[in-house]
């Protein structure tokens, strides 16, 4: 690692250091391990595909969404500020798999998978990061063609378990219902010193 540093770097002395050069020197030292081409699947006018963030994580349609989706779920008074270059090591890392379907080239929905080892059964697993789909395209089956891809996909890759989250607010727990999920687990969040006190209980002080 610090062979090649040194390499890197010595091909850029006299250059300023910027952020995108930054970004050069990084993606030449550490190997690129982005998950590989998946299958395209269309279905009717839908085309479902892997997509990455690419060298700017924080431009394009894909960085755009994730931000609308912070806006719907982050607690009220909580900024968004995504850690985009830390996003896109995960990627190249081959953590981090991004699917999307598209109409006519426009960005409907992804879902953004998070790839790992169970430590305790040794298993290739995947976690949802997060899933959204654009105000137009909710209330039908197309969260769902892009959930079964989604596991079409993981197959493919060896993936033998894949676990998602939802939200109580939006009853975001149909679509796991629908497609086969089971509930494991229940989870619950509090903002530390945010006012979120115990909740009392009935009849008692």
């Amino acid at each position: 690692m610090r062979g090649l540093l040194a390499v890197a770097l010595a091909k850029r002395i006299g250059q300023p250091l910027t952020v995108e050069l930054a970004r050069e020197v990084v993606a030449e030292c550490l190997p690129d391990l982005s998950v590989g081409a998946v299958a395209v699947e269309r279905r009717g006018d839908l085309v479902f595909q892997a997509e990455q963030l690419g060298p700017d994580p924080a431009a394009g349609e894909l960085a755009a969404q994730r931000l609308r989706f912070l806006e719907e779920t982050l607690p009220p008074g909580v900024p968004a500020n995504v850690q985009w270059d830390e996003l896109r090591q995960i990627e190249r890392s081959g953590q981090l798999l991004i699917l999307t379907v598209r109409r006519d080239g426009q960005l409907l929905g992804s879902v953004w998978l998070n790839l790992y080892q169970d430590l305790n059964t040794g298993e290739p697993v995947a976690c949802d990061d997060m899933l959204f789909m654009e105000q137009g395209a909710r209330g039908g089956m197309v969260v769902v063609h892009l959930w079964r891809y989604a596991e079409r996909v993981l197959a493919q890759l060896g993936r033998v378990q894949m676990s998602c989250h939802s939200r109580e607010a939006n009853n975001a727990g149909r679509l796991a219902r629908f497609v086969g999920g089971q509930i494991t687990h229940t989870g619950f969040s509090k903002r530390i010193g945010c006012g979120q006190e115990r909740a009392q209980r009935a009849g008692k002080d």
